[in-house]
């Protein structure tokens, strides 16, 4: 678990209220008010470790050369001697994409860890997106004793009302493994602007689908229609919120409160990757 009980006093923002585990709150932060009230104060980094000297930080990065808003990814660390700090939606993990929002969960019994990430503008790799805190056994964790799969990935389409959906998936990887370790603060001051590509610059290919409702009066799922929302149905909930396009609250209101913000994103994102989420829409008229 995270012991630096000064973690949360280093930032202040007016995020305070979204009510999620220390890690998702500090990726909220940014995200959430897109403003100059959004700084770090000091720069204390978190350690990893619930046994002292057996803590590392595990560092996850995109292998692919490819401009992403959004991507969700699982790892399993079967291989692994130890075990994430943390549990269930209390992992030790952060975002190191700065203005993002993000969740984490840990599947215990399964030895897997569901990880979602989305932005408003875009990030590109390669470039480390995240980390875990791991407390090992005997030995130290090594990259093979990890396994990434990304489950989801797009980016907002040049042409408005369009998603992109990215195919083939981008490729993950263990960037580092460091033990000592500390996560990422997640409120990097570095700004990524979006720019358009091509499908001709890259070997990555994109498939547009409409934003069309998938499911009228579905609450959560503006895009997909499975069995819980994805990562690209909590990018369309925080875009809808921050203006970008528009959205019924029947569909994006997660909380009920009569407005599409980013904290419904946040409750989208969650849902995710399986967390208890409330889905509290009004009905469609």
């Amino acid at each position: 678990m995270i012991r630096n009980s000064r973690f949360r006093s280093k930032f202040r923002c007016f995020a305070d209220a979204v009510s999620a585990p220390v890690p998702v709150l500090i990726s909220v932060i940014c995200a959430a008010t897109f403003s100059s009230m959004c700084f770090v104060t000091q720069s204390d980094a978190v350690m990893c470790g619930t046994e002292a000297g057996k803590g590392c930080v595990i560092k996850f990065a995109l292998r692919d050369a490819v401009e992403l808003s959004n991507i969700q990814f699982s790892t399993s660390y079967v291989s692994a001697d130890g075990e994430l700090d943390g549990s269930g939606r209390s992992v030790a993990c952060a975002s190191a994409v700065g203005g993002a929002l993000a969740a984490f969960r840990d599947k215990e019994d399964l030895r897997l860890v569901e990880s979602a990430i989305i932005r408003v503008g875009t990030f590109a790799g390669p470039r480390e997106i995240s980390a875990c805190c791991f407390t090992y056994g005997l030995q130290p964790p090594l990259a093979g004793n990890f396994s990434i799969t990304v489950t989801d990935a797009g980016r907002p389409s040049a042409v408005p009302g369009e998603v992109e959906e990215v195919f083939p998936r981008p490729r993950m990887r263990i960037s580092a493994i460091e033990c000592p370790g500390s996560l990422p603060d997640g409120l990097s001051t570095t700004t990524t602007t979006t720019t358009s590509t091509t499908n001709s610059s890259t070997s990555t290919t994109f498939v547009s689908t409409s934003t069309t409702l998938a499911v009228a009066g579905r609450c959560g799922f503006p895009q997909s229609d499975g069995d819980k929302p994805l990562a690209s149905d909590a990018l369309f909930v925080l875009q809808a919120g921050v203006k970008l396009r528009s959205c019924a609250v029947c569909i994006c209101d997660m909380d009920g409160n009569g407005t599409v913000a980013a904290s419904d994103a946040l409750a989208t994102l969650r849902a995710s990757v399986g967390l208890p989420t409330d889905f509290l829409c009004p009905l469609c008229e």
